[in-house]
């Protein structure tokens, strides 16, 4: 059966969160999954997480959990930066060379505890000065030496920590790009707060419930990162050893207590759903090696991996991001601006994404797209962020010119341009979704009408199938239609029409008097469980606080 754990075999994954804890919120349910057994898994923690805490309570507190996860020490990497509490004016992010960043704890350069080394010393034998230019290099050399085939980092939510890791990532990415020709890893951005710690809490059901988006309220755009759509993101199903509703045996919950400074399992209802959800940030962008001249403005601006960026990250929820400029705007009186992209080599094109200036509500509206080999196109962009335009293959194309035709004030303009080639299926999967909810290995049903739905992922995009492209079965008989109303106790198996060793296939069970009693006294059980562990870590913290070890 093909599915994410065909996705995932035998490839080295990055996962590189702010602190520790994050990367349960981040990437819980495939790190307790069976997804990543067969891959070398590599977690990252910015910060030492000791702002409020002891260095080493948080040191172990990650330790542990990622120990219930099976990996080993030697695979989890410190870089030894200061976290910062949102309700200060200052952050590492917002200081540059030469000037350097001095933390609550009067530290001024990486640094670890008990002998042990954060990354820049054990690579190069230094400690390195807080401010941005050193955590952007920190980053590029940690990407440059592992070489990941999957990285797994978080995105712009509204704790300051994890916007500077949002952002320094994306620079540090663009520079190892320009650097290394053939190293092209697959990139997932996902939320740590929106979609887990600060989630909807939905865990009560007889279903595990799909992540919903629980939008912040100091944040100009819907989905936190400007260009997001939520149709455009990519869907992991939980691993089963995360899917098991009684808490005792679910292995998510029991890495959640592990983080007892945090008291983090009184967010499991928030951080437990039945899919981990991201969105892929294009490595292969045709642009990032290309030559980029324009009529007006600054032309670096459109290839350096950036699409965003802020002068003033803090105070979460109390104030939002104040954006600056990264972008290519053209000079106002230039009557018929254009972007000239001239390729290395002969190039195949099939998509051009478009990322307009954050700085303003100003777009660029149409556009005309010239090609070498004489074939003129015309497009009006989407009144958005972000613009996606799936052009006919222009084969072996040497250049391409983007002339603006039309623009909305004088800040519209574009911080970045990706051209794609032709999408690559080696990776794709499929899953059943049952009232949009993902299915491992049963899932009950009353007697109603539910909606059926096949979920796609292709290797760059997650998407809802067309039930034309695929046949669904019910205990071997072929159904036809989008809806399910189940009688009995049934499996079901989806296939895809053009491939059918692509497929999914699940237990349906009819929700009766017993397993009704049995989700009561599950929840039941749950509740004690929750309460008596609650209980134990407020003590066990009150202990440690008294004695100097929180």
């Amino acid at each position: 059966m093909t599915n994410e754990i065909n996705f995932f075999k035998d490839k080295k994954i990055l996962i590189i969160v702010p602190h520790e804890d994050d990367e349960l919120n981040l990437v819980g349910g495939l790190l307790g999954s069976d997804f990543f057994d067969k891959t070398k898994v590599y977690v990252v923690y910015m910060t030492n997480g000791d702002y409020l805490f002891n260095i080493k309570t948080r040191f172990n507190e990650a330790i542990s959990s990622l120990k219930k996860c099976d990996i080993k020490r030697e695979n989890i990497i410190f870089l030894g930066y200061p976290d910062q509490h949102y309700s200060e004016n200052d952050h590492i992010y917002m200081t540059s060379k030469p000037n350097v960043f001095v933390s609550n704890r009067n530290k001024s350069e990486t640094y670890f505890f008990n002998g042990e080394a954060e990354y820049s010393m054990n690579r190069n034998g230094i400690h390195l000065p807080f401010n941005k230019e050193s955590l952007i290099d920190n980053l590029k050399n940690l990407i440059i030496d592992y070489e990941p085939d999957i990285v797994f980092v978080n995105d712009f939510d509204s704790h300051p920590d994890h916007r500077c890791l949002s952002l320094c990532f994306d620079y540090a990415m663009g520079k190892v790009i320009k650097e290394l020709d053939d190293f092209r890893p697959i990139i997932f951005k996902g939320f740590c707060y929106p979609t887990s710690y600060s989630g909807i809490s939905d865990y009560d059901n007889i279903n595990l419930l799909s992540t919903s988006f629980n939008k912040e309220e100091f944040n100009k755009f819907r989905y936190q990162n400007p260009y997001y759509k939520w149709n455009s993101r990519v869907r992991f199903k939980t691993g089963k050893k995360c899917f098991n509703y009684l808490l005792l045996n679910n292995k998510l919950y029991r890495c959640l207590k592990t983080h007892k400074s945090q008291l983090l399992i009184r967010k499991y209802k928030s951080i437990i759903n039945s899919d981990q959800i991201f969105w892929q940030k294009a490595t292969n962008n045709l642009c990032l090696k290309a030559n980029i001249s324009v009529s007006s403005g600054n032309s670096k601006m459109l290839n350096d991996f950036v699409t965003y960026d802020c002068s003033n990250i803090m105070h979460k929820d109390r104030a939002y991001p104040t954006y600056k400029n990264v972008s290519w705007i053209p000079d106002i009186n230039d009557n018929q601006p254009y972007i000239m992209i001239n390729f290395n080599d002969p190039t195949t094109v099939s998509i051009i994404n478009f990322y307009q200036n954050t700085l303003s509500d100003n777009n660029i509206i149409r556009i005309r797209l010239e090609f070498d080999d004489g074939v003129t196109e015309r497009y009006c962009l989407d009144n958005c962020k972000f613009s996606s335009l799936k052009l006919k293959h222009h084969n072996s194309i040497n250049w391409l010119k983007i002339v603006v035709e039309e623009r909305e004030g004088v800040n519209a303009g574009f911080s970045e341009i990706e051209i794609l080639p032709p999408i690559s299926y080696n990776n794709k999967f499929i899953n059943l979704l049952i009232d949009d909810n993902f299915v491992n290995e049963k899932y009950f049903l009353d007697g109603c009408k539910h909606k059926l739905s096949v979920y796609c992922y292709n290797g760059l995009n997650g998407m809802i199938l067309d039930p034309t492209l695929y046949s669904c079965f019910i205990n071997e008989k072929k159904i036809q239609g989008d809806e399910i109303r189940l009688y009995k106790n049934s499996t079901m198996r989806v296939v895809l029409n053009d491939d059918p060793s692509v497929c999914d296939e699940v237990k349906l069970k009819k929700i009766n008097l017993l397993n009704k009693v049995l989700f009561i006294l599950t929840k039941i059980i749950n509740k004690i469980i929750f309460v008596i562990d609650e209980f134990i870590i407020r003590i066990e913290n009150k202990l440690r606080k008294i004695l100097g070890k929180l």
